[in-house]
């Protein structure tokens, strides 16, 4: 397929007009149709500009078939697929850097904000997709009650200082073990009002409302001695932090380094995006 062709699907694709797409790249919608009709073909030095507009590579644009990522370790994923949805957000909002192609670690805050429906936030730390905001009906999520009370309980200072202890302890240790008998997250009540500084009762308080929010594995197993050990849940681990990751950020003056609101007459506003 040749590039006419190529621009005109992906410009049907992303939902423009030849006048849109003509607007973005200063050209006029005749130019536009007569590249599409393979009449003319565009200037060389436009290419860049015309693959930034339709959110593709210049290889697509040729028709060349883009090589299948690499497939990476579980442990890699959480970084690459970062690192991916970095490189994409840039590529969409057609912004690289001067005397590089690689965002690597420069990035510090994008987001994309649709005035219709979603958001996506990528920081160095904690990314996140949101799919709803906007959309009629996503305000119910402010009236649920369990939400209200699972956040009561880990604002409680108790659960709040019994779970870091427990994570930090839980992620201090990188050697592996095994499935059957997971030391690395098996706690009793007394190591833990030792370890904390709380009393026993506190603490064993403490872990009947980290049960109930899924971060202590529901039920503890009993020792020969009668000693009930408890294990942290490592699968829910994720939404407790992403909790105050979130609440973190509400809290902090954000500056973006680039974002967008589709609801703004400017498509996109930018600050220095490396420094």
């Amino acid at each position: 397929m040749s590039i006419g062709r190529n621009i005109a699907e992906f410009r049907k694709k992303r939902g423009f007009t030849q006048e849109e797409l003509g607007a973005q790249l200063g050209v006029t919608n005749q130019a536009v149709s007569k590249w599409e009709n393979e009449t003319t073909l565009p200037d060389v030095m436009l290419l860049p500009g015309i693959a930034n507009a339709l959110g593709v590579t210049l290889n697509a644009l040729y028709g060349i078939e883009e090589e299948i990522p690499a497939k990476v370790r579980a442990d890699d994923f959480p970084a690459a697929a970062k690192n991916m949805l970095t490189e994409y957000f840039i590529r969409q909002a057609g912004a690289f850097p001067a005397n590089s192609g690689e965002p690597g670690d420069h990035i510090q805050l994008l987001g994309c904000i649709s005035n219709t429906a979603g958001a996506v936030f990528v920081s160095r730390n904690f990314s996140f997709i949101e799919n709803d905001l906007g959309t009629p009906g996503s305000e119910r999520i402010f009236e649920r009650g369990e939400a209200a009370s699972a956040l009561k309980k880990l604002a409680d200072p108790d659960v709040r200082k019994v779970y870091a202890h427990l994570y930090r302890t839980v992620y201090a240790r990188s050697e592996p073990c095994s499935v059957e008998r997971d030391e690395i997250r098996a706690f009793t009540v007394p190591e833990l009002a030792s370890d904390c500084g709380m009393e026993e009762d506190a603490v064993l308080e403490t872990l009947e409302k980290l049960q109930l929010l899924n971060l202590i594995e529901d039920d503890p197993w009993i020792r020969d001695d009668g000693t009930a050990e408890y294990y942290f849940n490592k699968h829910y681990a994720q939404f407790a932090l992403a909790v105050f990751r979130a609440v973190d950020l509400l809290l902090s003056d954000l500056c973006y380094v680039l974002w967008r609101d589709t609801s703004k007459i400017s498509d996109y506003l930018f600050e220095t995006l490396w420094k």
